[in-house]
């Protein structure tokens, strides 16, 4: 249930923060609509794992899980990394 307010709470969030921050230019609550994204895409993660962690556990991990548990953390942190070289690019 948390997981879910979350989702819906950082959506609505993210939504009325971008609005207001290209109204008014302000890169600062752009930036901060975006962290808004990123809770949310947390949120959703953390649903997901909740619902995986309901299965019997295998066995033997599969090669997707080891591709997956390397690949997820690393497509978050270039993104967060794109986003702050973004934010600081047009701040100077």
């Amino acid at each position: 249930l948390a997981s879910i307010v979350g989702i819906i709470s950082n959506f609505f969030l993210f939504g009325f923060k971008l609005f207001v921050g290209l109204i008014t230019g302000a890169i600062s609550i752009v930036a901060d609509a975006i962290n808004n994204l990123a809770d949310m895409g947390s949120s959703i993660v953390t649903l997901i794992g909740f619902k995986l962690s309901s299965n019997p556990i295998p066995t033997q991990y599969s090669l997707l899980f080891c591709v997956l548990n390397a690949l997820v953390p690393s497509i978050g942190s270039t993104i967060q990394i794109y986003l702050v070289v973004f934010i600081f690019s047009n701040t100077c």
